[in-house]
C-alpha cells in the first residue's frame, strides 16, 4: 500500500471511534419528547430510537395511578426524568418517558398491537388531545 492509504485509513480509524463517542454524549444531554400531530404520537427518549403509534392501531388509552417501572432494557435515569425501554411484571416492554418533577403522578397508558407507551408530562393539555384525537 502506498503511504496515502496508510494515512487515510489511519486518520479513519481514529475519526470513527471518536464520531461515536460524539454523537453519543450529544444523544445522552438531549431531553426526551412527546409528540403527536394528526396520525400518529410519537416518543423519543435519549440513547433510544423514535417510537410511534399511530391513532388508528390504539386499542387502549387510560390512566395509572402508580407505576413500578421495573426494569431498565434502554434508556436513561437523571434527577429530572426517566426515559427509555422498559420491562416489569405488569406491561411487559414498554416505551416510558416521566419527568420527575410532576406533582401528579398519573401517567397516561397507550396500547396499540404492538406497542405501548407510557409517560407522564407537566401539561394535561397534551392527554386532552390524545384522547379528542382517538
Amino acid at each position: 500500500m502506498s503511504k496515502k492509504n496508510n494515512i487515510l485509513i489511519s486518520i479513519f480509524i481514529l475519526f470513527f471511534p471518536f464520531m461515536i463517542i460524539v454523537f453519543t454524549i450529544v444523544d445522552f444531554q438531549s431531553e426526551p419528547v412527546v409528540n403527536y400531530d394528526n396520525e400518529k404520537v410519537s416518543m423519543k427518549a435519549p440513547l433510544c430510537s423514535e417510537e410511534s403509534i399511530y391513532y388508528s392501531d390504539i386499542s387502549e388509552i387510560k390512566y395509572i395511578n402508580d407505576l413500578d417501572y421495573g426494569e431498565k432494557i434502554k434508556g436513561v435515569f437523571n434527577k429530572n426524568y426517566t426515559a427509555g425501554w422498559f420491562n416489569n411484571a405488569e406491561y411487559g416492554d414498554y416505551y416510558l418517558i416521566s419527568c420527575n418533577d410532576v406533582e401528579d403522578s398519573r401517567y397516561l397508558y397507550i396500547k396499540s398491537n404492538d406497542k405501548i407507551f407510557i409517560f407522564n408530562l407537566k401539561t394535561n393539555e397534551v392527554f386532552s388531545k390524545i384522547k379528542q384525537l382517538k
